[in-house]
């Protein structure tokens, strides 16, 4: 006997594992930026202004990079999500085995 889901299920499941996948690498991306400011707070005044500066830059342009892909991976997920959960529910979508 087929077990039947509902038919919206499966592209919610599919949101929520890609946006936790997404946020762990999100996380493990941002790292650096987080470890670069950690380490900056600890040398300074023991750097010269300008390798500080070029430091801070980098920290700046790993936090940005990363958040706009964020967002972007966001919006693509969710436009995604909404295309599959108002596209017409066929029978391999509603768990009925054919």
């Amino acid at each position: 006997m087929p077990e039947h889901r509902p038919w919206w299920l499966a592209p919610l499941i599919d949101l929520v594992i890609h946006l936790l996948i997404g946020s762990v690498l999100f996380a493990v991306v941002f790292a650096p930026a987080v470890v670069l400011e950690l380490l900056l707070e600890a040398v300074k005044g023991q750097i010269s202004e300008t390798l500080m500066a070029i430091l801070k830059a980098t920290k700046i342009a790993v936090a940005g990079i990363d958040a706009v892909l964020y967002i972007a991976f966001i919006v693509r997920m969710g436009i995604e999500f909404l295309r599959d959960l108002f596209s017409a529910p066929n029978d391999s979508q509603c768990g009925v085995a054919t």
